[in-house]
């Protein structure tokens, strides 16, 4: 489903703040990732721009860690640590990833 085009500069600035959320922790998730795999393999990582938040054997686990840890509305990517990985990186909030199952 597309989303509609900013009406408003306060709706275009709230969408160039995501992106650049996004694009942070895109840019974490690259500098994290090898080592976590490493020392944490074959486990589900969720972490923000500034943090992991929270590591989990199975991905519902981590979803529920996600989902008591708080404000649920913040964005969070989530990574499975393969130490020999396929390229998979589910970005999303969690309250969309909760929605969506």
């Amino acid at each position: 489903m597309s989303q509609p085009i900013p009406t408003s500069p306060e709706e275009a600035a709230r969408i160039s703040a995501q992106i650049a959320e996004y694009e942070a922790i895109s840019t974490r998730l690259r500098a994290e990732t090898e080592g976590m795999s490493q020392q944490r393999p074959h486990q589900w990582a969720g972490m923000n721009s500034a943090q992991v938040l929270t590591l989990a054997d199975t991905l519902p686990e981590l979803v529920e860690k996600l989902r008591s840890g708080g404000d649920q509305r913040r964005t969070v990517a989530v990574l499975y640590l393969d130490p020999d990985p396929p390229e998979l990186i589910l970005c999303s909030s969690v309250t969309t990833a909760v929605a969506d199952r």
